[in-house]
């Protein structure tokens, strides 16, 4: 989505959703400007923002497991937050400098923040030229998405050039990707399971059961 000469205020979603927010001159996310990638995950009625986006516009994507056309803008839809989403997270990232990218044949993994119980997790990859990248595999998440942040990679012999996307869903194997002739970094970003709605219905089922 392009933000041009527009703000969003801060509101929620009833779904779990990831962002990509990618930086662009005078956009901010919560008063503070935007690096090149800004890697965002949000539980179902967590509220967050503002977002702004002025000329040229900030680009977003938004990431969920479910589609929803239902979004409420605070404070004046107060009455709709159901309850309190208890994550709300974000990490902020530069592009990678060539003398960033790790050697041929290297492949560095780091947290962009550690594994919950519930499978949500997000991981930067980064890969030197020609090299095979295998994803980790989605057991005990909801399914996963992969955003091409630096380079680019090939997928069973296509192209996958910046800012590509990709999906697993939670049965599927573990992928194998190859960053390209001048390396690639790659953002993955797993769902909880079950989703944070479905865990919030089991608990005040089982609260009264009891």
């Amino acid at each position: 989505m392009h933000l041009r000469n527009r703000t969003i205020r801060a509101h929620f979603h009833p779904v779990d959703q990831f962002q990509i927010l990618i930086g662009a001159p005078g956009g901010r996310y919560q008063g503070h400007d935007l690096p090149d990638f800004t890697v965002h995950y949000a539980d179902a009625y967590s509220t967050y923002g503002p977002l702004v986006g002025e000329d040229p516009p900030m680009r977003f994507f938004t990431l969920r497991t479910e589609p929803s056309a239902f979004q409420a803008t605070m404070p004046d839809d107060r009455s709709k937050l159901a309850w309190r989403g208890r994550r709300n997270r974000h990490v902020e990232f530069e592009r990678l400098a060539t003398t960033e990218i790790p050697a041929a044949g290297a492949v560095e993994f780091a947290p962009i923040w550690e594994r919950d119980d519930d499978g949500l997790e997000a991981l930067a990859i980064a890969a030197g030229p020609d090299t095979k990248i295998t994803l980790p595999d989605t057991h005990g998440t909801n399914g996963q998405f992969v955003f091409v942040a630096d380079g680019w990679v090939e997928v069973n012999g296509k192209k996958c050039d910046v800012e590509s996307l990709g999906w697993q869903d939670a049965s599927e194997p573990s992928a194998e990707l190859t960053a390209g002739s001048t390396g690639a970094r790659v953002f993955v970003m797993k769902f909880p399971s079950p989703s944070t709605v479905v865990q919030h219905d089991e608990t005040a089922k089982a609260a009264s059961v009891s």
